[in-house]
């Protein structure tokens, strides 16, 4: 009697089988893999999105800078030369005077200036902040200002 009862223990088919426990860690890799995944693509999309947030202060800074100059300087008639601080003139194209300025540890940026014909003082201005591994614009910001005419507050 007592070897029918022992034999009947080892025949308690209440447990899982190699089967299914080998298709449960299956299940639970390709779950765990697409969590990765996600989490892997959110830290890409931060980063990019943080390098372009810092690309935008940084033309937004620039930009106010030729603001407060425009209003309190005249533009120089000639415009090939170095007209702002650490802005170095590289060429003239396309009627645009294109100037470098490196002194940003992670960016390079690249301004134009283009005079008006028919109102010499205005001044149309491209303001490109560029990613110096790649040479991808990270943002660009442009206006149009009026250089050496005092502006009221309204």
């Amino acid at each position: 009697m007592k070897k029918a009862s022992c034999n009947r223990k080892f025949r308690n088919e209440n447990g899982i089988t190699l089967v299914e426990v080998i298709a449960s860690i299956v299940i639970l890799t390709i779950i765990l893999l697409s969590a990765f995944q996600l989490f892997i693509q959110s830290a890409k999309t931060t980063e990019t999105s943080e390098n372009i947030i810092d690309a935008t202060y940084i033309a937004q800074r620039e930009m106010e800078k030729f603001y407060s100059e425009s209003s309190s300087a005249h533009l120089p008639t000639e415009l090939n030369t170095e007209i702002f601080p650490g802005y170095v003139y590289l060429e003239e194209k396309d009627g645009f005077f294109i100037y470098q300025n490196h002194s940003h540890s992670h960016y390079r940026l690249e301004l134009q200036l283009k005079q008006n014909e028919s109102y010499p003082s205005l001044t149309r201005i491209i303001l490109k902040v560029i990613d110096p591994n790649d040479g991808t614009v990270k943002s660009q910001m442009e206006t149009t200002l009026d250089w050496g005419h005092v502006r009221e507050n309204i």
